[in-house]
C-alpha cells in the first residue's frame, strides 16, 4: 500500500466494534429549554448556553459549518443591533461574550454586573431568536477560520501533531476533521448553510441555559424577591421558542478499528520531533470505568504536572523535553493555563500519550521508551502506594477544576447537556470508592498497546522510520540528554530501550501540506 492510502483506506473502512453509548438528549422536548442554575452571593451573575451543535455536527462537505455558525451568533449582529452595536454594549457593560466551540457542544459565555441583567438577556435573546448573521462579518469569519487552521495548526508543530493523530483515530466520523473545518471547504460557506444548520441544529430540546448569581436560590429556582429574575426567566422563555424538532445525534458512531501498531510520519520543516499515540476506546464521563481510569492517568502523565511516570521517567531523569502527558479524553487547555476547558467533553474519546517535542536525534529512542512505559502501566498496574496517593491527591485537585463561579457552572452545564454526571459533585466519593484492584482491572480492560497508532512530526520522514526498524538499534544521540552511570539501572533501562522492538504493521508519510483537506 502507498506510503499514505492506508488513511484514505480507514476513512471508508469501519470496525464492527462500537463504543459503549453514552446517553443522549431526549429526542423533542417541547418544555422550556433546561435550565441549570446555581445560587452566588454578590453583584455578579454568570450566564451559559450550551447547544448540542458542535462540529460533529457539520455536515459531509461542510466542515467548519459548526464553528462559523457559533461565531456568527456572536459576532454577526443581533436583533436590531449591528456587530459594531453589540460591541459597543459589551465594551459598556465592561464584559466579553465568548464562545467555545468543541466536538459536541457549542457554549456561549457572559460575566456581567447583576444590575445589567436586562440589557445582557435582551441581548442574549435576540442573539438566538433574531441573529442578523451580518454579511461582512461572513467574510471576516472564514478568513479567520481559514487562519485558525493554516496558521494556529499547521505552523504548531505540536498542533499538528495533535490534530493529525485524532482525525486518523477518527477517520470516517463526525469526529474526524478539525473544529475550524477543511482546506478548500471553508471558503465555500455561505450564510445560506448557516440558517440552514441553525434551523436543522439549535433546537430546543439540545440547548442548556445556565445561571449563578444572586436571583437563585439554595433550591435552584428563581428566587421570588429577586428583581432580576424576570430578565432571567425572559431569556429561558426566549431560549424556548428555538425549534422543536427531532433532533438527530451524530454521535456514537463506529470508529476505524486499530489493529497491530501504524506509524504514520508528519513530514515538516522542523528540528524536533514530536509524538502522539494511542487508540480509540469506550470511554466517557458517564462510563462506569472513568473514575478509575481518571486515577491511574493521574498518575501517568496528568496534564501539565510532573509527577506522573512518563514525566519523571522522560523530562526529569533524561531531560528530553518540558513534559510528556497522558489522556483518556481529548484534552482542550483552557487559555494559557492548565486547567481543561468545559464544554469540550465527548461521548467517545481517544486514549492517547503526548510526548512533547525532542531533539530529533533523540525521536525514535524516546518513542520507544514511551511506548515501553505504556506497556509496562497496563502489564503491572499501579503500586498499592502509588494508588493511595493518587487517591488522596485527586480528592482534593477534583474541586480545584471548579475554582470560580464561571467553572462551577460551565462543568454543570456540560454534564446536562451530555447527560453525564455533574465530576465537581460526584467524582471526588467515586474515587474514595475505588480500590486497588478496581484501577489495575480497568487498565487492562481499556489499555491495549499492542494495537496503537503513531502521529510523528518530524523533519526527515524517512530517516526517522528507518531508525525504528526492529533490527535497528536507536540510543539517545543529541548531547542535550543527562548521561547514566555505567552499570546503573538507568544505563540498562536506555539499552533495553534503545533496542525495543515496535513491530508495525504499517508505516508511512504525508507532507504537512497535505492534511486538513
Amino acid at each position: 500500500m502507498s506510503r499514505f492510502a492506508w488513511l484514505l483506506v480507514a476513512v471508508t473502512m469501519l470496525s464492527c466494534w462500537t463504543p459503549k453509548p453514552g446517553p443522549v438528549p431526549v429526542d423533542v422536548a417541547q418544555a422550556p429549554v433546561r435550565l441549570v442554575a446555581q445560587p452566588v452571593q454578590g453583584p455578579v451573575t454568570w450566564i451559559t448556553v450550551a447547544v448540542r451543535a458542535g462540529s460533529a455536527h457539520d455536515p459531509v462537505g461542510k466542515e467548519g459549518l459548526a464553528a462559523l455558525t457559533a461565531q456568527l451568533l456572536r459576532e454577526g449582529g443581533a436583533g436590531d443591533r449591528t456587530p459594531e452595536a453589540v460591541d459597543q454594549l459589551l465594551f459598556r457593560l465592561g464584559t466579553e461574550l465568548s464562545v467555545v466551540v468543541g466536538k459536541e457542544l457549542v457554549t456561549y459565555r457572559v460575566k456581567v454586573l447583576t444590575e445589567d441583567l436586562p440589557l445582557v438577556t435582551s441581548l442574549l435573546a435576540d442573539m438566538f431568536t433574531q441573529p442578523k448573521l451580518d454579511p461582512d462579518a461572513h467574510t471576516r469569519l472564514l478568513g479567520e477560520l481559514s487562519d485558525q487552521l493554516e496558521k494556529g495548526i499547521l505552523q504548531n508543530d505540536e498542533e499538528t501533531g495533535l490534530e493529525v493523530f485524532d482525525n486518523l483515530l477518527f477517520a470516517g466520523h463526525p469526529y474526524g476533521h478539525p473544529v475550524a473545518g477543511r482546506a478548500g471547504v471553508i471558503d465555500t460557506l455561505t450564510i445560506a448553510d448557516v440558517e440552514a444548520f441553525l434551523v436543522t441544529r439549535y433546537l430546543r430540546s439540545v440547548v442548556v441555559l445556565g445561571v449563578a448569581g444572586s436571583a437563585v436560590g439554595d433550591d435552584g429556582t428563581w428566587r421570588p424577591d429577586a428583581a432580576t429574575a424576570a430578565d432571567l426567566a425572559s431569556l429561558r422563555t426566549a431560549l424556548s421558542t428555538l425549534p422543536g424538532t427531532i433532533y438527530d445525534s451524530p454521535t456514537p458512531k463506529r470508529v476505524p478499528s486499530v489493529e497491530g501498531r501504524s506509524l504514520l510520519v508528519v513530514e515538516k520543516n522542523t528540528d524536533s520531533t514530536g509524538i502522539h499515540f494511542g487508540h480509540p476506546t469506550a470511554l466517557h464521563r458517564g462510563h462506569p470505568d472513568w473514575p478509575a481510569m481518571l486515577l491511574a492517568f493521574t498518575a501517568m502523565g496528568e496534564h501539565r504536572q510532573a509527577h506522573g511516570r512518563l514525566y519523571q521517567a522522560l523530562r526529569e531523569e533524561r531531560g528530553l523535553n518540558y513534559g510528556d502527558y497522558a489522556y483518556i479524553e481529548r484534552y482542550t487547555q483552557a487559555g494559557w493555563s492548565s486547567r481543561q476547558e468545559t464544554g469540550t467533553g465527548r461521548l467517545q474519546n481517544p486514549f492517547y500519550v503526548w510526548i512533547r517535542p525532542v531533539a530529533s536525534a533523540d525521536g525514535p529512542f524516546t518513542l520507544r521508551g514511551a511506548t515501553d512505559l505504556v506497556e509496562s502501566f497496563v502489564a503491572d498496574g499501579l503500586a498499592e502506594d502509588e494508588f493511595a496517593l493518587m487517591q488522596r491527591y485527586l480528592q482534593g485537585r477534583v474541586a480545584l477544576w471548579a475554582d470560580d463561579p464561571a467553572r462551577r457552572l460551565g462543568w454543570a452545564v456540560e454534564a446536562e447537556s451530555m447527560g453525564w454526571p455533574d465530576p465537581i459533585s460526584t467524582l471526588p466519593d467515586q474515587i474514595n470508592a475505588l480500590t486497588l484492584d478496581d484501577v489495575n482491572t480497568a487498565i487492562q480492560r481499556h489499555i491495549h498497546p499492542e494495537s496503537m497508532r503513531y502521529v510523528v512530526v518530524t523533519g526527515d520522514a524517512e530517516a526517522f522510520i528507518q531508525s525504528l526498524a526492529d533490527d535497528v538499534s536507536s540510543p539517545l544521540a543529541s548531547p542535550n540528554h543527562s548521561v547514566p552511570e555505567t552499570g546503573s539501572p538507568r544505563a540498562a533501562e536506555d539499552a533495553h530501550w534503545a533496542s525495543f522492538r515496535l513491530g508495525w504493521t504499517e508505516t508511512s508519510i504525508v507532507a504537512a501540506e497535505g492534511v486538513f483537506r
